[in-house]
């Protein structure tokens, strides 16, 4: 498809691998499915496709993935919980696990909820997220790693900012240039403009997933 320009001959590509270095199997980018293709296939140029020591580095089909315990655990860290709604500083009512409070939760301000409340907001809002990830991906193929990384890129700043917002990340995801996606993670400031030290870390977190 135009992805990568490979010599048969030589048993080479002109341009190196965007998804980078993954282990001592490919650390030479300009190979094809790490020199074995009797053993191991390639269809996108990008990635060969093989029984890895960390089934986390290997591309797969994006509406084969769900969210991994290491995605979880991202967006539970930098999130936060707090069983007590509030207002957050872009002065929306939230609660949980980052909650935005909708009109069915039938919730104000101060209401307190229970673990479970909270856990099943969690639930709702991370099938969301994956849900409009996959539709802004289409049938671009990632691993684990960069599934979860997206997902929780996602979660912190929304969908719309995404689609609207983000011109450099969904151009990398047209081009399946997946080095420049690992650029394009970075989201330091709220939605009033200012930076915020919460973001930053975020932001290193999610692109270090991401490019692992």
């Amino acid at each position: 498809m135009q992805a990568r320009y490979y010599d048969p001959v030589i048993g080479r590509f002109y341009s190196n691998d965007p998804i980078g270095f993954r282990g001592t199997h490919t650390f030479n980018r300009y190979s094809y499915v790490a020199n074995n293709p009797y053993k191991y296939t390639d269809p996108s140029g990008m990635c060969a496709e093989y029984p890895a020591k960390d089934p986390d580095t290997i591309c797969q089909d994006n509406d084969e993935l769900e969210t991994g315990e290491e995605g979880k655990e991202l967006i539970r860290k930098h999130e936060g919980e707090i069983l007590e709604v509030y207002e957050d500083k872009a002065k929306h009512n939230t609660v949980g696990i980052g909650h935005k409070v909708l009109p069915k939760d039938n919730l104000k301000l101060g209401d307190k909820i229970t673990q479970q409340q909270s856990d099943d907001f969690f639930d709702a809002d991370l099938d969301t997220a994956e849900g409009l990830l996959k539709s802004l991906v289409g049938d671009l193929r990632l691993s684990q790693n960069e599934f979860d990384a997206l997902v929780d890129l996602t979660y912190n700043v929304g969908f719309g900012n995404l689609k609207n917002k983000s011109p450099s990340l969904n151009a990398a995801i047209i081009n399946k240039d997946y080095k420049e996606m690992g650029k394009q993670l970075i989201y330091t400031k709220d939605s009033n403009g200012n930076r915020q030290g919460g973001l930053i870390n975020r932001s290193q977190a999610r692109t270090e997933l991401f490019n692992r």
